[in-house]
């Protein structure tokens, strides 16, 4: 398998957005500590006026705490920019996808292999909606048939891999050969399901959307 693990992806999964809050949390208390401090040497008196400066500082400090989640976009853009020289992908490459994590994460992959690649066209994508039984096995594709044209090298692609299933999954509901290579923005160490390649070992917070987890359809019988 290769990894990147890039020290701006470990600096963020070490950060995480618990601390993120405790940090924003942190500044609140210190400014109301100082908010005294600050009123005099602004010239700030009235009511109103305090008011204001409070209202304003508010909206600064949600806007920082925004900051932080398009920062997470942003790294996680230019360590893939510099991991994609890495995998054998070209115009032709088909990214298969599963869910909406995945959905993202071969969007990402398809415009950054084409601006970093210089390719004329980004690869194409093909994305399989993902269902789950009642015990939390996934199903990819259920009800619907996809022919992909053997000819054309294909890469699975997923955001987080902690069980290695869905990735299995695809290969299995599309046909494809057991060697069809894998991708992962993230791939957790514990997993016994290995990628061709990762582009950051670790814990799935560096991603900067939700997990998506099994919320959505639920199948009764497979």
């Amino acid at each position: 398998m290769i990894v990147g693990n890039y020290r701006t992806l470990r600096f963020v999964e070490s950060v995480g957005p618990g601390k993120s809050a405790l940090l924003a949390g942190a500044t609140v208390v210190g400014a109301v500590a100082i908010g005294s401090d600050v009123f005099q040497v602004a010239g700030i008196q009235g009511t109103w006026q305090r008011l204001a400066f409070i209202v304003v500082f508010g909206v600064l400090l949600v806007s920082g705490l925004s900051l932080t989640v398009l920062v997470r976009w942003w790294l996680l853009y230019r360590a893939l920019r510099d991991f994609v020289r890495r995998i054998p992908i070209t115009k032709d490459t088909i990214l298969v996808s599963g869910g909406p994590g995945g959905a993202i994460a071969a969007g990402m992959l398809s415009k950054v292999a084409q601006e970093s690649l210089t390719l004329d066209e980004p690869p194409s994508l093909l994305v399989i909606d993902t269902e789950y039984d009642r015990d939390q096995n996934v199903l990819c594709g259920r009800g619907t048939t996809v022919t992909i044209d053997q000819s054309r090298a294909v890469l699975c692609v997923a955001s987080h891999v902690g069980t290695g299933r869905l990735l299995e999954e695809m290969k299995r509901s599309l046909k494809l050969p057991p060697t069809t290579k894998t991708f992962a923005l993230v791939h957790s160490p514990e997993c016994r399901q290995s990628v061709d390649f990762a582009l950051h070992s670790g814990r799935r917070n560096i991603l900067p959307w939700p997990r998506a987890g099994s919320i959505g359809k639920v199948i009764v019988d497979k």
